[in-house]
């Protein structure tokens, strides 16, 4: 048998208004209770399977597709890399990298139209251009570390933009104040 001693009320509400009430749990409560009381009053099935989670699934499933055809394209593009198929256009960027940059373009792009993320196109533009930059480099240089360079620079763009949007959100989104009620 355990003990529990609830005789600090407004430490234990703190706590519990810290881990609760901040996140979206109030809101799923209430929720779960009208669409409940929804299905009770009525028997109507389609209170059991949300048809917003039925989209999700279609969403998930497409995106699930689109990355399983990426990687056995990129696993084509490596056993065809390793027989030798693929050269060079007269000494420019070998022609694997423009198809890896492609692929990239393109399974971002996707993604973004099945999962609905706008941004995926802009990223999948600065992913792209960043790999054929570090190709480019590398081939230029042939020093490994100077490709390095080029995915740090598209990398650091995309930690800076992410960086701006949070903090647009956390000042579109502050915490609360902190009552004091001692």
């Amino acid at each position: 048998k355990v003990n529990i001693i609830w005789n600090n009320g407004p430490r234990i509400q703190k706590l519990y208004n810290e881990i609760v009430i901040r996140g979206d749990v109030p809101m799923n409560l209430a929720i779960t209770g009208l669409v409940s009381h929804a299905y009770i009053a009525s028997g109507d099935e389609k209170y059991l399977k949300p048809s917003h989670m039925e989209l999700y699934k279609k969403k998930r499933l497409k995106a699930a597709a689109v990355l399983f055809v990426s990687l056995m394209i990129h696993l084509l593009i490596i056993v065809s890399a390793r027989k030798g198929i693929f050269h060079s256009f007269s000494g420019d960027l070998p022609v694997i990298s423009i198809l890896i940059s492609l692929k990239i373009l393109i399974v971002l792009i996707l993604l973004g139209i099945f999962l609905g993320y706008d941004r995926l196109y802009y990223w999948a533009g600065v992913l792209a251009t960043g790999f054929m930059l570090s190709e480019g480099r590398i081939h230029e240089t042939g020093k490994i570390s100077d490709g390095g360079v080029m995915l740090m620079i598209t990398g650091g763009l995309v930690f800076a933009a992410g960086w701006l949007l949070f903090i647009c959100f956390i000042h579109k989104y502050p915490l609360p104040a902190e009552e004091n009620h001692g």
